[in-house]
């Protein structure tokens, strides 16, 4: 008897009752493998989700963020986006380039009034106004206590005073009482500062003149009103050392001084003429009183060094 026989005599020896086995238990048979159908896909889920062998077209692909370009500074200054900015008028001017020396300054009441002596040389210096031609062809347009501006050419340039050495270039002692101010001219040396530079130069022209490479004072010439100079009792050429007992071996407050002449009043000048020292008492007030025409002015020498 082979084997299908003998599994299906027990079968048909149960006849009916296999059949009602079967009907009663089906339910739970169709239960158990629904459970393990659904087992099935949750497990294949699960491998694609996160095992190794997942396709690459479920994975979510990952954009790198492009890096931000550069910012060119260089360039977009370069570019003069607003336009290229023009050159400033009133830049400071450069180092005058000729060679003239400036010896003293006295400014006045705004660097536009004011008078320098200057020259190619301290022996060979004269006394300048503000607007005045200098040696070399520039031009005087401005002074300041410790220097002056010149324009040649249409280019400005300045020029400043010469550093001192030794012990007057030492700073002083701010503890220090500081010194006595010295006392000036009459009060005509404000009305000068007040007036234009040739308001002086109308009465008398001042020459520095030095000796031993230090001012030993100013000789004088008349202006172009002679008969103020004359009624000051001068004389073409005299020598003056001193006004009101004041020396004038300082470059700067000597021609504050010898200026403050032109302006009025009062002085005492102390007068080297042909080698004889004199006091001479002036009266600017009276020697104002006449003028002279234009055009008379004495001419002077470019300089003098005294022996």
């Amino acid at each position: 008897m082979s084997l299908f026989d003998r599994i299906r005599s027990p079968l048909s020896a149960a006849g009916g009752d296999a059949r009602t086995l079967l009907v009663a238990s089906g339910p739970t048979i169709a239960a158990f493998v629904l459970v393990l159908l659904i087992a099935a896909q949750l497990a294949s889920l699960a491998w694609r989700l996160y095992g190794s062998h997942a396709e690459p077209g479920d994975r979510v692909p990952v954009v790198a963020a492009a890096a931000a370009p550069a910012i060119d500074v260089a360039g977009i200054v370069n570019a003069h986006l607003f336009g290229i900015a023009a050159a400033d008028p009133g830049a400071a001017p450069a180092t005058a380039s000729g060679n003239l020396v400036l010896a003293g300054t006295l400014a006045g009441r705004t660097p536009e009034q004011g008078w320098a002596i200057l020259g190619p040389s301290q022996q060979a210096a004269r006394v300048y106004a503000t607007g005045a031609t200098l040696p070399g062809g520039a031009r005087l347009v401005a002074v300041y206590a410790d220097r002056v501006i010149l324009e040649r050419a249409g280019r400005r340039e300045y020029l400043s005073l010469p550093r001192l050495s030794g012990a007057a270039r030492q700073a002083p002692d701010p503890f220090s009482t500081p010194p006595a101010t010295a006392q000036l001219p009459p009060d005509g040396v404000r009305e000068v500062l007040a007036q234009p530079p040739a308001a002086a130069s109308e009465i008398l022209r001042p020459q520095p003149v030095f000796a031993g490479g230090q001012l030993r004072g100013y000789r004088v010439y008349p202006g172009r009103n002679r008969q103020q100079f004359t009624r000051l009792g001068l004389l073409p050429g005299d020598l003056v050392t001193a006004v009101n007992g004041a020396p004038l071996e300082d470059p700067g407050r000597g021609l504050e001084a010898l200026q403050g002449l032109a302006a009025g009043g009062m002085a005492t000048l102390t007068v080297d003429r042909n080698g004889q020292v004199r006091q001479l008492t002036v009266d600017i007030a009276s020697a104002s009183q006449e003028l002279m025409p234009e055009g008379a002015a004495e001419q002077m020498p470019q300089g003098e060094v005294a022996e």
